[in-house]
């Protein structure tokens, strides 16, 4: 298989065959919609990924496996908003109707002739990386004593190795 193909293969083509690496479980929900659910350091995510042909776009986003109260709201949007200051790719979304949280990034591809192998890879990664980052310092503005702007400065830095 030629570089060429592997641009040329459908985008959730490709995500099928990354999920499919890391042995997560994989369900097709709609005709251009894959859902996995992906054990994380924190909870069981889930990654949506939907394939929007007519834009050449491809929708990824990472439910947390954390959910608020209604009481909560305000404070997780604030959350939310302070988190994404600091995002490389991709933004927190605080889902009101449904009370998740979710990061969400789209990737265009109009006029790319489609996506390659490296891209899918470095998109899920990506945005499964900052979930699992955040997830700590979310955690604690829900069910601990922190508000958003007292802990997110903190919980937001890079560590590197173990103590």
């Amino acid at each position: 298989m030629s570089i060429s193909d592997l641009i040329d293969t459908k985008p959730l083509d490709l995500v099928t065959q990354f999920v499919n690496q890391q042995d997560w479980f994989l369900h097709q929900t709609k005709l251009n919609q894959l859902i996995a659910d992906v054990p994380g350091r924190w909870g069981q995510h889930q990654l949506c990924v939907e394939w929007f042909e007519s834009e050449e776009t491809l929708d990824v986003v990472c439910i947390l496996d954390i959910k608020f109260d209604n009481i909560q709201l305000s404070e997780v949007t604030t959350l939310t908003s302070l988190l994404n200051q600091d995002l490389w790719l991709g933004h927190f979304v605080a889902c009101e109707r449904t009370n998740i949280i979710k990061l969400r990034h789209k990737l265009m591809l109009r006029g790319a002739g489609g996506a390659s192998p490296e891209q899918i890879e470095d998109v899920i990664e990506i945005v499964l990386g900052e979930a699992e980052q955040a997830f700590p310092t979310i955690y604690q503005v829900l069910n601990g004593p922190y508000a958003a702007r007292d802990i997110v400065n903190f919980g937001m830095i890079q560590s590197h190795g173990h103590a």
